[in-house]
């Protein structure tokens, strides 16, 4: 199994729930470096954007240029939380929530979680 793909496939709804709660600006971000956990959370926030590709159905250009238009609103002054809504038709608050409780179904399922992510069928390497 590709080594990313292995780190993603042992981590648990409990490690997507921490980072959730728990990085959110420099500090925390400094915070997990220094716990050892910033690979971790990496990993983590990658799995997360591939969550949203694969759930928007877009292509990943569509995907990423929404994504992109994000920013660009940020960079102009709007809170990202409600660019995050406007892109992506719910809350950021929601999508995290989803993105839990996927990480509890596909918890020991590598096949399930990496379904239509750049991670599929890596875990047979």
């Amino acid at each position: 199994m590709h080594n990313s793909a292995a780190k993603l496939a042992s981590y648990t709804s409990a490690d997507a729930t921490d980072l959730i709660s728990n990085c959110r600006g420099i500090s925390s971000i400094a915070s997990y470096k220094a716990n050892g956990k910033l690979w971790q959370a990496e990993h983590l926030g990658g799995l997360f954007i591939e969550f949203l590709r694969t759930r928007r159905g877009d292509s990943p250009i569509g995907f990423f240029g929404k994504f992109g238009a994000i920013w660009q609103d940020v960079g102009n002054g709007m809170a990202f939380r409600t660019a995050f809504q406007r892109y992506f038709g719910q809350s950021l608050a929601e999508m995290e929530r989803q993105f839990i409780a996927y990480m509890q179904a596909t918890e020991n399922h590598p096949d399930a979680r990496f379904r239509g992510t750049i991670y599929e069928g890596t875990q047979r390497q």
